[in-house]
């Protein structure tokens, strides 16, 4: 299973999924956790003034599927894992057959090992 953590360094886990500047990509199997890769968040952009990724769609109140284009760019993966999401993007997630995780751990490498050694509970 591939599964992406909210990451603004590849180091931390993000406080925040929408803000992150990217997620760190996983491979997950028989309780072990690689890393694979990084993507960036095409719903943020860099900000040299915060540690997060300020977001354009999470802001626009008009928008019907404010989170469907981070959605989009984790389609691939089963479980999206952050320290904080709202319940919309929670819905989003779901809908599109992505499990959502929150994790108290900071490390993403350290989430990703919890995870694979089902550590954490699922969002409902």
């Amino acid at each position: 299973m591939i599964i992406a953590i909210a990451s603004n360094d590849g180091i931390k886990v993000a406080e925040h999924t929408g803000r992150s500047c990217g997620f760190v990509v996983f491979e997950v199997g028989q309780a072990s956790a690689s890393r694979v890769g990084y993507r960036s968040n095409v719903c943020a952009q860099d900000s040299e003034e915060s540690e997060e990724c300020e977001t354009n769609a999470r802001h626009d109140l008009s928008a019907d599927e404010p989170y469907q284009p981070l959605v989009a760019v984790l389609s691939d993966c089963g479980a999206l894992i952050s320290r904080g999401m709202d319940d919309d993007l929670v819905r989003e997630l779901h809908g599109s057959a992505i499990d959502a995780y929150l994790c108290p751990d900071d490390s993403v490498d350290h989430a990703a090992q919890r995870f694979a050694e089902g550590h954490l509970q699922k969002l409902p």
